[in-house]
């Protein structure tokens, strides 16, 4: 019970001392060595039962690690996903994400012409041409911070690091 109260203390003074920081995903250090990163954004909510950390997603699933086997949890802010394209037929996406020069964006709907670049105050930033379903993107020119990319009623976002 004192492990589980030290560890809530802790995440939420550490969430307190740093209310700027943007953390991407949670760290999970095990007394062997060996680390857990679970992306922020596929985590629906961060319980503590006796002598357990359970990690919800939002995919459905639970994640149970022993409070003993854990040495440290801790935010981290740098963060990608695995440059593998999705399955086809899945939504508009792009990877990687967050990126620093190059964005590819997949899945982009059949007949569609035109992409379209917004910042997030909703400015146009750019329009391109595409013929395939799939595009690759240069964004080194752009600033950092939060994007959309639109084509045919879909859009998704992306960060710019």
């Amino acid at each position: 019970m004192k492990q589980k109260l030290l560890l809530l203390t802790l995440l939420l003074v550490f969430r307190a001392a740093f209310p700027e920081l943007k953390a991407q995903s949670l760290v999970i250090r095990h007394t062997d060595g060996t680390e857990n990163a679970e992306l922020l954004n596929t985590v629906q909510k961060v319980t503590f039962s006796v002598n357990e950390l359970l990690l919800s997603f939002k995919t459905g699933t639970t994640d149970v690690y022993g409070l003993s086997t854990i040495q440290k949890l801790y935010f981290d802010n740098e963060t990608s996903i695995d440059e593998t394209a999705p399955a086809s037929g899945s939504k508009l996406s792009i990877y990687p994400n967050p990126a620093n020069s190059t964005i590819t964006v997949l899945n982009i709907p059949k007949g569609t012409s035109t992409i379209f670049l917004y910042r997030s105050d909703g400015e146009l930033l750019m329009q391109q041409t595409v013929s395939n379903d799939s595009e690759t993107i240069d964004i080194s020119s752009l600033q950092s911070g939060l994007y959309f990319l639109t084509t045919a009623g879909n859009s998704v976002k992306f960060i710019k690091l």
